[in-house]
């Protein structure tokens, strides 16, 4: 069983009057299970960027400063992405 599925479980559990926890189980875990939206990435990658560089980030808007380059942002996206994967791909791995 996955740490999602167990998860699942826990949180709509069976003998809840007027509640059929089959498809709230799921539905959860087909959430867990998808990719990362690009709003997600984005919203990791300005994370990382800013618990490295907190001074540089606009605290109000949360954009990249315009100094930023390009190539630096896709860095930070690209971690967040394969870090967001990887926490997704060990969520779902079956577990005795």
């Amino acid at each position: 069983m996955s740490i999602i599925s167990r998860e699942a479980e826990l949180k709509y559990p069976e003998g809840v009057p007027g509640m059929n926890p089959t498809p709230l189980r799921a539905g959860y875990v087909d959430g867990a299970d998808r990719e990362p939206t690009d709003a997600e990435v984005e919203a990791a990658a300005k994370a990382c960027y800013e618990h490295y560089w907190a001074d540089l980030m606009d605290d109000d808007t949360m954009r990249w400063p315009d100094d930023t380059s390009v190539i630096a942002q896709e860095i930070f996206r690209h971690i967040a992405l394969v870090t967001l994967q990887a926490a997704r791909a060990k969520a779902m791995e079956d577990h005795q």
